[in-house]
């Protein structure tokens, strides 16, 4: 489903869970990011659902495919506790079927 004219949001029927995952597209309809709640360890040995997410920092094309080149990821996306724990950058890509 759209939640608005950037965002759209897929459900998955998982039993006993039903995640929500968002992407955040431009006006062209590249991926600006990603999130949805994961499980993980909030500390003192306490689990709850955590949000989490990827910022697409930039795309590149390859050929015929323009797909993100530049993510980082995090746990407590969307918030202020935000902090990254992963950055990759792309330099190249090879579809292989």
């Amino acid at each position: 489903r759209t939640e608005d004219e950037n965002t759209i949001v897929a459900s998955f029927d998982v039993p006993p869970e039903h995640p929500e995952l968002r992407l955040v597209i431009d006006e062209r309809g590249a991926v600006k990011s990603v999130s949805l709640e994961r499980w993980g360890n909030v500390g003192q040995r306490a689990f709850s659902y955590i949000p989490f997410g990827a910022r697409i920092l930039a795309e590149q094309r390859f050929g015929d495919y323009a797909i993100p080149s530049h993510v980082n990821v995090g746990w407590w996306y969307g918030t202020p506790h935000y902090e990254p724990f992963f950055d990759a950058l792309v330099t190249k890509y090879e579809l292989t079927l």
